[in-house]
């Protein structure tokens, strides 16, 4: 299902206030990106991100160096970013690590 069809799908139901993101850097701005141009950035709805991996840039998620900076910075204030503890992402990521040599 595409980003646009997912949102639209989301939108036609008022009880889905809340959209759990996981995915990568480039997918979570993208989809918040396209949720601003649909207008779903006013309030209605909140946007959280679920960081499996720490991203390199998780402050500035909004921002690649082009001309939608500073749509996303206005669409990112509806998004709220969860980041694993420290020791939780570092079992995280050598768990992720065996399962990839063991396959």
């Amino acid at each position: 299902m595409s980003q646009r069809s997912l949102l639209f799908e989301s939108s036609m139901y008022v009880f889905i206030s809340v959209v759990v993101l996981c995915g990568s850097e480039r997918f979570v701005r993208d989809f918040v990106l396209m949720a601003h141009q649909l207008h779903m950035t006013n309030g209605e709805y909140v946007y959280v991100v679920a960081e499996q991996v720490p991203f390199q840039n998780a402050d500035t998620l909004w921002m690649a160096g082009d001309d939608h900076d500073e749509a996303a910075r206005v669409a990112f204030e509806s998004v709220l970013q969860v980041r694993a503890f420290r020791n939780i992402r570092f079992r995280f990521v050598a768990i992720l690590h065996r399962c990839t040599f063991a396959g």
